[in-house]
Order: C-alpha cells, then sequence, then structure tokens
C-alpha cells in the first residue's frame, strides 16, 4: 500500500515466549512495526536498567553520607557553594 507508506509481509517474532512466523506491518524501508507485547517487553527492559541505575544512585549517595559524616560533616546540612 505504496499510498499510506505500510506493506504486509512475514516476519519472526516472540509471542506468549514462543518464536513464531507471523504476518506483520512494515514501513516503506522494511522495517517490521512492533507488536504490542515487543512493545511492552521493551518498557520493562527500559523500566528495569532505570530501577537498576536508581538503585546504584542512591548507593553511591549514601557511600557520600557516610564519608562526609566520617569527615565530621552532617550531609543534611552542607553549606551553599
Amino acid at each position: 500500500m505504496p499510498e499510506v507508506g505500510l506493506g504486509i509481509g512475514r516476519s519472526q517474532q516472540r509471542i506468549g515466549g514462543i518464536e513464531q512466523e507471523v504476518l506483520s506491518w512494515f514501513d516503506e524501508q522494511a522495517n517490521a512495526y512492533p507488536t504490542p507485547e515487543t512493545v511492552a517487553q521493551q518498557l520493562r527492559q527500559q523500566l528495569q536498567t532505570e530501577r537498576q541505575r536508581t538503585e546504584t544512585e542512591q548507593r553511591r549517595a549514601e557511600q557520600l553520607a557516610q564519608y562526609l559524616q566520617s569527615l565530621g560533616l552532617d550531609p543534611d546540612h552542607l553549606p551553599e557553594p
């Protein structure tokens, strides 16, 4: 359907945890549009990555607070720069 920039064809996708050949919509560059399950999986992975980053930043902040306390500084009452 060149007038709307869409095509239909076969692609391999994981649906319900099973790799299957399915009919998919494609753009003009032959890129398959993702299924809702694929989009959801990508969002779950992004959320997990953000969660890990947040945990790492929290640990780093706790380490910095402990270091400041070891120097006799109150991390909650630092002087303004």
